[in-house]
């Protein structure tokens, strides 16, 4: 772990309690894929390279186990734990309602400047997919579905999106590293460019119910490819 990234969280606030700073920069690792499900999370080294002593790291860990991140086997050092397949269910059918509502309220009350922004997304959508770059594809993916849900300006909306927002760039990291694991990404990429530029297009035509229809089909698209690659 970098002690910089400590240490800089120590000068903003310093009064910041150790363990929660240790805490959120494991926690920010996991849910962003720098590491990755089955990586070891040691105790002692991470003390060791923060220059403190075990205690804080062992609430830290003890925490990301009670929030599901990350799991102790007997005799084992803790791991980052992976997704299950009743967790991408789950989280489908939380985010469906929300991102449905939202691309039918944005259809509505996008701005000018937030359209821009959409269609550079979109652009950068595409040259991820291009590239078969995974890394990009999710950086894009997540911004694209966070402007669609803050253009409705809907201030409740955005809470609740907040609330599966980590769990769901877990998810992107755990999906696209599965669909190279399986051979899936070629075709992953190639249709979820497609998908994001018919969401952005019926959100800029001012059609509410088509783009709610639209953004129903790519989180309904989330379930076909978990099957292909988890089965």
């Amino acid at each position: 772990m970098d002690k910089n990234r400590i240490e800089a969280e120590q000068r903003k606030n310093p009064f910041a309690v150790l363990w929660e700073l240790v805490y959120n920069c494991l926690y920010e690792d996991i849910v962003s894929g720098e590491l990755s499900p089955d990586t070891k999370i040691r105790e002692a080294q991470i003390a060791s390279e923060l220059g403190i002593s075990r205690s804080p790291v062992k609430k830290a860990i003890d925490a990301l186990v009670e929030r599901g991140l990350v799991e102790r086997r007997k005799g084992k050092a803790p791991t980052v734990r992976a997704m299950t397949y009743e967790e991408y269910l789950k989280l489908y059918e939380a985010r469906y309602p929300i991102e449905t509502a939202a691309a039918y309220t944005a259809a509505k009350t996008i701005s000018r400047e937030e359209t821009r922004k959409l269609e550079e997304i979109v652009a950068r959508i595409q040259e991820a997919a291009d590239a078969s770059s995974r890394e990009e594809y999710n950086k894009w993916d997540s911004l694209f579905h966070e402007t669609v849900i803050n253009s409705t300006k809907n201030p409740y909306m955005i809470r609740m999106y907040k609330c599966i927002s980590d769990d769901l760039s877990r998810y992107r990291f755990h999906l696209t590293r599965q669909c190279y694991s399986k051979n899936e990404n070629e075709f992953f990429l190639r249709n979820v460019g497609v998908i994001h530029g018919d969401i952005l297009r019926a959100i800029k035509s001012r059609n509410a119910g088509w783009a709610k229809e639209e953004m129903a089909n790519d989180i309904q698209s989330m379930l076909g490819t978990i099957q292909r690659v988890l089965f």
